[in-house]
């Protein structure tokens, strides 16, 4: 019984701990014009702001972005990686 206990105490950390970081994705598209480049600029903000620099998108293409995201108490945004 002692282990079936300890399964279960360990399933629900494993579950509760992925969900509070759970990861979040962002594709942006370029279909604006053919010969038209979409260029975007990234940056991160709160505690630690952290410029990420400037993209270009050519026609018809796209671009993938991953990150975690967690609002702590004192509403400030970290990033959980």
């Amino acid at each position: 019984m002692n282990n079936f206990l300890a399964f279960l105490l360990v399933i629900t950390m494993c579950y509760g701990l992925n969900e509070a970081c759970k990861s979040s994705r962002i594709v942006i598209s370029n279909g604006i014009w053919e010969g038209i480049p979409l260029e975007i600029h990234c940056y991160s903000w709160g505690r630690e702001t952290r410029d990420w620099g400037t993209q270009t998108i050519p026609y018809n293409r796209s671009v993938s972005f991953e990150f975690v995201a967690v609002l702590n108490r004192k509403k400030k945004n970290k990033i959980c990686m």
